[in-house]
């Protein structure tokens, strides 16, 4: 399942040259089991100037992106964006180029128990019990989860998880903290977490 994905992801989205990983810090072109690897993604400087207008222009990136994808972002997600500054627009900006280039879904924030449309949707990745353990682990890490949760559904509406996504801009790096989330996911749910680095352009 991992080498499938990883060949994938590296059809689809470039590799960074040969240089230390900021997710399992392994700098020899190998990673750790619970770590997919580093791919790179482009975004666009005008998105994230159209996001940081988001208070004064209502036609904003983030209104854009929900009406093309309807299928990736929740009905409260809009007026949660009206509030984010542009921090959030990588993980957004990713959600949207895995969609059209992997034909993969993705959710972002998909633990927050007060959204009906998300809580629906995780309940089809996950069992109760796991459900249950990710929101346990996350509060005794002391970190939030992985931006994205990337699934796919089946012929026959058979939903599958595939793996978590952190996303970086230009300039971020990983904490301690959300790396452990990450080991304890792959220990426990057995899926594994990719770090994708966005540059905007």
């Amino acid at each position: 399942m991992a080498a499938r994905l990883s060949r994938r992801l590296l059809r689809t989205f470039p590799r960074p040259g040969h240089q230390r990983c900021l997710l399992c810090k392994r700098s020899d072109g190998e990673h750790e089991s619970f770590c997919l690897g580093v791919v790179e993604a482009t975004g666009s400087k005008t998105d994230r100037r159209r996001w940081r207008a988001t208070k004064t222009n209502p036609n904003t990136v983030a209104r854009d992106w929900i009406h093309k994808h309807p299928e990736l972002f929740s009905p409260m997600d809009y007026g949660r964006s009206v509030t984010q500054s542009a921090y959030a627009v990588p993980e957004w900006c990713v959600a949207v180029r895995v969609r059209e280039k992997c034909r993969w879904h993705s959710l972002i924030k998909y633990l927050y128990d007060n959204d009906p449309w998300k809580r629906e949707r995780l309940q089809k990745l996950f069992t109760p019990a796991e459900i249950a353990w990710l929101r346990r682990t996350k509060r005794l890490v002391h970190a939030g989860a992985p931006d994205l949760l990337v699934y796919r559904i089946r012929k026959g509406a058979q939903w599958a998880p595939l793996f978590f996504a952190e996303v970086k801009g230009d300039g971020d790096r990983v904490r301690r903290n959300p790396v452990k989330f990450c080991r304890y996911v792959h220990r426990r749910l057995r899926l594994q977490t990719l770090l994708v680095r966005l540059h905007c352009v």
